[in-house]
Protein backbone atom coordinates (compact mmCIF):
# COMPACT_ATOMS: atom_id res chain seq x y z
CA UNK A 1 0.00 0.00 0.00
CA UNK A 2 2.86 2.33 0.88
CA UNK A 3 4.56 1.66 -2.45
CA UNK A 4 1.46 2.69 -4.43
CA UNK A 5 1.07 5.92 -2.45
CA UNK A 6 4.77 6.65 -2.79
CA UNK A 7 4.71 6.02 -6.54
CA UNK A 8 1.64 8.24 -6.94
CA UNK A 9 3.33 11.03 -4.98
CA UNK A 10 6.46 10.73 -7.13
CA UNK A 11 4.38 10.81 -10.32
CA UNK A 12 2.56 13.95 -9.17
CA UNK A 13 5.85 15.60 -8.20
CA UNK A 14 7.40 14.70 -11.56
CA UNK A 15 4.37 16.02 -13.48
CA UNK A 16 4.44 19.28 -11.48
CA UNK A 17 8.17 19.65 -12.10
CA UNK A 18 7.73 18.97 -15.82
CA UNK A 19 4.92 21.54 -16.06
CA UNK A 20 7.00 24.17 -14.26
CA UNK A 21 9.99 23.58 -16.53
CA UNK A 22 7.78 23.71 -19.63
CA UNK A 23 6.35 27.04 -18.49
CA UNK A 24 9.82 28.38 -17.77
CA UNK A 25 11.08 27.17 -21.14
CA UNK A 26 8.18 28.84 -22.94
CA UNK A 27 8.79 32.14 -21.14
CA UNK A 28 12.51 32.01 -21.89
CA UNK A 29 11.86 31.25 -25.54
CA UNK A 30 9.36 34.07 -25.93
CA UNK A 31 11.55 36.60 -24.16
CA UNK A 32 14.51 35.55 -26.30
CA UNK A 33 12.43 35.96 -29.45
CA UNK A 34 11.19 39.36 -28.35
CA UNK A 35 14.74 40.49 -27.58
CA UNK A 36 15.92 39.33 -31.00
CA UNK A 37 13.11 41.11 -32.79
CA UNK A 38 13.47 44.35 -30.83
CA UNK A 39 17.24 44.22 -31.15
CA UNK A 40 16.92 44.01 -34.92
CA UNK A 41 14.77 47.12 -35.18
CA UNK A 42 16.42 50.40 -35.93
CA UNK A 43 15.14 53.72 -34.65
CA UNK A 44 13.84 54.47 -38.13
CA UNK A 45 11.83 51.25 -38.19
CA UNK A 46 10.41 51.90 -34.73
CA UNK A 47 9.36 55.38 -35.90
CA UNK A 48 7.65 53.94 -38.97
CA UNK A 49 5.75 51.37 -36.89
CA UNK A 50 4.77 54.02 -34.34
CA UNK A 51 3.54 56.31 -37.13
CA UNK A 52 1.46 53.54 -38.67
CA UNK A 53 -0.12 52.68 -35.32
CA UNK A 54 -0.78 56.35 -34.56
CA UNK A 55 -2.28 56.94 -38.03
CA UNK A 56 -4.56 53.92 -37.68
CA UNK A 57 -5.63 55.05 -34.23
CA UNK A 58 -6.40 58.54 -35.56
CA UNK A 59 -8.47 57.05 -38.38
CA UNK A 60 -10.50 54.93 -35.95
CA UNK A 61 -11.16 57.86 -33.60
CA UNK A 62 -12.18 60.10 -36.51
CA UNK A 63 -14.52 57.42 -37.91
CA UNK A 64 -16.14 56.86 -34.48
CA UNK A 65 -16.92 60.51 -33.83
CA UNK A 66 -18.07 61.14 -37.41
CA UNK A 67 -20.39 58.13 -37.19
CA UNK A 68 -21.72 59.30 -33.83
CA UNK A 69 -22.35 62.82 -35.18
CA UNK A 70 -24.14 61.42 -38.24
CA UNK A 71 -26.43 59.26 -36.10
CA UNK A 72 -27.36 62.26 -33.94
CA UNK A 73 -28.01 64.44 -37.02
CA UNK A 74 -30.28 61.78 -38.55
CA UNK A 75 -32.25 61.49 -35.31
CA UNK A 76 -32.64 65.29 -35.09
CA UNK A 77 -33.81 65.49 -38.72
CA UNK A 78 -36.39 62.75 -38.11
CA UNK A 79 -37.67 64.54 -34.99
CA UNK A 80 -37.91 67.85 -36.89
CA UNK A 81 -39.80 66.15 -39.74
CA UNK A 82 -42.25 64.62 -37.26
CA UNK A 83 -42.82 68.03 -35.62
CA UNK A 84 -43.35 69.67 -39.02
CA UNK A 85 -45.83 66.97 -40.03
CA UNK A 86 -47.73 67.38 -36.75
CA UNK A 87 -47.81 71.15 -37.18
CA UNK A 88 -49.02 70.74 -40.77
CA UNK A 89 -51.85 68.41 -39.65
CA UNK A 90 -52.82 70.89 -36.93
CA UNK A 91 -52.95 73.81 -39.37
CA UNK A 92 -54.92 71.82 -41.92
CA UNK A 93 -57.43 70.90 -39.23
CA UNK A 94 -58.19 74.59 -38.64
CA UNK A 95 -59.48 75.18 -42.18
Amino acid sequence: MQDAAHQTAEAVAQATSDAAMAKFGMGAGLSGSLTAVLGGLTLSTVGIIFGMVLGTLGFVVQWYYTHRKTVVEIRLREEAAARDAEEHRARMGLY
